[in-house]
C-alpha cells in the first residue's frame, strides 16, 4: 500500500489542527518526563468509600425490575457480561486485571498510571471494561426493585476490593480520563438513585475528589481528541464537582471550581463536536448513542439538582442529535446500522435491554430534549422515567421519509410502502474519518439488516485485521485495485481525506432518492445514485479513472439462505439483481467477517462483483416481498 507522501501528511496534520497536535505534544512530553507522576503521585486506598443501605425497603415498583434483579444476582455469583456479548466467570469481586479473552492478566499494577503503555499486552479496553463501574449502578437497582439488602452489600464489597487493588493514580485503571469518568459517573448515578428512592447518602467524598482530580489533569489532552473523552470529561467534572459543593466538607470550593470547569468544557465541546446537522463528530452511530446518554445524564443531573439551564445552543444540538438518532434506528427492532467505530460501550443504562437495542436511549432522550416519546408502545425503555422520576410524553416523534445530514456524510431513506430503511454515507467535511466507508449503504428490510457494515472487532488487533475492518473492503461500496479509499497513518488516522461532492437527496414525487461521488487520491471515480421502486431500491453505480479492477460488494444478513444465480443472489422473498453496462470478470459468493460486538467475530457471505478497467455503470436492484 503507497505511503503518503509529506504534504499530504501535512494537509492531513492542518486539517486535525494545529491546536489539537500541540495539546497532544504537550500531554504526551509531560507523560514522558514524570510530569504527572509528580503532580498526581501514587497516594494508597481510598478509605470508607461505598453504597448506603441499611434497611430492608418496599420494593419500588418498575417495569423491567426482574431482568435487573436477575442479572444482579448473576453478578453475585461472579458472572459478568463484557461488550454486551460475552459472559464470563469473572468472579465475586472480579479480578480487576484479568482479560478473559486471552486467559492472561496486567502483571504491571502498582506503576503510576502515566508509566504504562497504551496497548501493551492486548486490548486495555478489557482491563477497563468490568472498572467501568456499571455493576454499580445495576446492584444498587436491584437493591431499590426488591428491597434485598444482599445487593447493597455486593455493591460495597466490590468497591471496598476494587479500591484496594487499584490505588489512586496506581495501574492501568488510572490510566485514561475518560474511564476515570466512565466510572464516576456510574457511582453518581448510582448514589442518585439511592437517594431519591431510600433517602440514603453514601459517604463517597474521596472517591469523587480523587475521580476528579485525575480527570482535571488531563482534560487538554481529552479535547484534543475531538471526541467522547472531553464529554464524557466534562459532565464528570461538572456532576462530580457538584456533589462536592454540595455534600463536602472539605471540598466545597474545590466542587464548586469542577462544576463551573465542567460546565464550560461541555458547552464548547457539544458545540464543537455536534454539526448543526446533527452528526457527531466520530461518524459512528454507537459513539452518538454515547454521546447522548451522556447529554441525557448531565441533563437530569442539572434538573434533579436545580441547577441553572445550560445554553440555548447546546439545547439545540442535542434536540439535533437526538432527532440524528431517531432516524437511524429500525423502530421495529431497535436496532441500528452497525456504521463507524463500535467500541461496545453501552453506558448509563437504567434497564436490561440488549446491547443493540437503542430504544433505551432513543426514549430518555426524546422526552429529555425533544419533550416527546421516541417509541410508542410501553416496555423496557420506560424504565427511566420511573428510575428518574421524568413524566412520560404524551407526544410521540413523527416518522420522516428523508433525513439528510450532508454537513456529517449521512442520509436516512425510508420506503413509502415497505418496511425498509437505508443509511446513504457520504463524507464528514469537517472532522477525521474513522473508516473508508465512503458511498457505503446499509439496507434493512422488515428489521433485518439485509446489507450491513462490518463493524470493529479491537482496537488492538493485528495491522491485517484493523485495516480490513476500517478499511473499503467491510462496506457496501466499490473498492479500485484492493485498496482504501485513503491512505492509513498508524492505528486510527487516515490521509487523503475524501471530499464528496454531488451529494443531494429528497422525495420528489413521493420517491426517496440520495446521490453521491467522489475522486480520490489516484484519480479515480466512483458516483452513486439510490432511488426508491415498487418493490425496493435500485443503487446505480458509475466507476471511472485509472484503476485495474473495481470491485462492488454486499455484505450480507448471515441469517438468510442465499443463493447465488445469474445476475445476482435471492433468498425467500428477497434479491439483488446485478445489471453491468459491460460484462463483469467475475461475480462470486465469499465469506466474509464482521462484529456486532467489540471482540466478537463472526462470518457472512459477501456478493461481490469485479469489472476491469474502464468506465462501467453497475446497476443492483434489491427486490423486497411485501406483506
Amino acid at each position: 500500500m503507497a505511503r503518503p507522501e509529506l504534504t499530504e501528511l501535512a494537509r492531513t496534520a492542518l486539517r486535525l489542527g494545529p491546536v489539537n497536535i500541540a495539546r497532544v505534544a504537550v500531554y504526551r512530553g509531560l507523560r514522558k518526563a514524570g510530569a504527572y507522576k509528580v503532580r498526581q503521585p501514587v497516594t494508597g486506598v481510598i478509605e470508607l468509600a461505598g453504597f448506603a443501605g441499611g434497611e430492608t425497603l418496599e420494593p419500588l415498583d418498575v417495569v423491567g425490575s426482574d431482568a435487573i434483579i436477575e442479572a444482579a444476582a448473576r453478578l453475585a455469583e461472579g458472572k459478568m457480561d463484557y461488550f454486551g456479548s460475552l459472559r464470563v466467570d469473572a468472579g465475586s469481586p472480579p479480578n480487576w486485571f484479568h482479560d478473559p479473552y486471552r486467559q492472561a492478566e496486567c502483571r504491571d499494577r502498582t506503576s503510576h498510571w502515566s508509566q504504562l503503555a497504551d496497548f501493551g499486552g492486548g486490548d486495555i479496553k478489557v482491563i477497563w471494561e468490568p472498572s467501568r463501574f456499571r455493576w454499580s449502578l445495576l446492584l444498587v437497582q436491584a437493591y431499590l426493585a426488591s428491597g434485598d439488602l444482599r445487593h447493597i452489600e455486593t455493591a460495597n464489597a466490590w468497591v471496598a476490593d476494587w479500591q484496594k487493588q487499584n490505588p489512586v493514580n496506581a495501574g492501568p485503571n488510572w490510566m485514561c480520563g475518560q474511564e476515570t469518568s466512565i466510572r464516576l459517573l456510574h457511582v453518581l448515578l448510582a448514589d442518585a438513585l439511592l437517594r431519591k428512592h431510600a433517602s440514603s447518602r453514601s459517604p463517597l467524598d474521596e472517591f469523587i475528589a480523587a475521580h476528579c482530580e485525575r480527570i482535571a489533569a488531563t482534560t487538554s489532552y481529552a479535547i484534543a481528541q475531538d471526541n467522547n473523552h472531553s464529554i464524557s470529561e466534562a459532565v464528570a467534572l461538572y456532576a462530580g464537582g457538584d456533589w462536592l459543593a454540595r455534600n463536602s466538607r472539605d471540598d466545597g470550593v474545590r466542587g464548586r471550581h469542577y462544576r463551573m470547569t465542567g460546565t464550560r468544557m461541555l458547552e464548547r465541546q457539544v458545540a464543537k463536536l455536534v454539526l448543526p446537522d446533527g452528526t457527531f463528530s466520530q461518524f459512528s452511530v454507537n459513539y452518538h448513542r454515547l454521546m447522548l446518554d451522556t447529554l441525557s445524564l448531565v441533563e437530569y443531573w442539572r434538573r434533579e439538582n436545580e441547577l441553572p439551564d445550560f445554553s440555548e445552543d447546546f439545547y439545540a444540538s442535542a434536540r439535533k442529535a437526538t432527532t440524528w438518532l431517531l432516524r437511524a434506528v429500525d423502530a421495529g427492532s431497535g436496532d441500528a446500522p452497525n456504521v463507524g467505530a463500535n467500541d461496545g460501550a453501552h453506558l448509563y443504562q437504567l434497564c436490561e435491554a440488549p446491547y443493540r437495542d437503542f430504544r433505551p436511549t432513543l426514549q430518555l432522550s426524546a422526552a429529555l430534549f425533544l419533550g416527546k416519546r421516541a417509541v410508542t408502545e410501553h416496555g423496557p425503555w420506560d424504565a427511566a422515567f420511573t428510575w428518574l422520576g421524568i413524566e412520560r410524553p404524551d407526544a410521540v416523534v413523527e416518522p420522516e421519509r428523508v433525513s439528510f445530514h450532508e454537513q456529517g456524510g449521512f442520509t436516512f431513506l425510508r420506503h413509502s410502502a415497505l418496511d425498509s430503511m437505508l443509511l446513504c454515507r457520504s463524507s464528514g467535511r469537517r472532522f477525521r474519518p474513522g473508516q473508508a466507508d465512503a458511498l457505503h449503504v446499509d439496507a434493512w428490510y422488515n428489521g433485518d439488516n439485509i446489507a450491513r457494515d462490518a463493524g470493529t472487532y479491537s482496537y488492538a488487533a493485528d495491522p491485517g485485521v484493523l485495516r480490513y475492518y476500517k478499511g473499503t473492503a467491510s462496506h457496501n461500496t466499490i473498492q479500485f485495485d484492493d485498496r482504501d479509499q485513503m491512505r492509513g497513518i498508524g492505528r486510527f488516522l487516515f490521509a487523503d481525506w475524501l471530499e464528496c461532492d454531488d451529494v443531494a437527496a429528497d422525495a420528489t414525487d413521493g420517491i426517496a432518492r440520495w446521490c453521491a461521488a467522489y475522486t480520490d487520491y489516484e484519480g479515480c471515480r466512483h458516483e452513486r445514485r439510490v432511488e426508491e421502486t415498487a418493490d425496493g431500491w435500485r443503487v446505480t453505480d458509475r466507476v471511472s479513472g485509472p484503476f485495474s479492477t473495481a470491485v462492488l460488494r454486499w455484505r450480507l444478513h448471515p441469517g438468510w439462505q442465499w443463493e447465488l444465480r445469474e445476475g445476482g443472489v435471492f433468498a425467500a422473498g428477497l434479491g439483488i439483481a446485478l445489471e453491468p453496462s459491460r460484462p463483469f470478470l467475475s461475480v462470486e459468493l465469499e465469506d466474509g467477517r464482521e462484529s456486532r460486538h467489540y471482540l466478537e467475530e463472526t462470518r457472512l457471505p459477501v456478493l461481490t462483483a469485479t469489472v476491469s478497467a474502464g468506465d462501467c455503470e453497475i446497476v443492483s436492484t434489491f427486490r423486497m416481498a411485501q406483506g
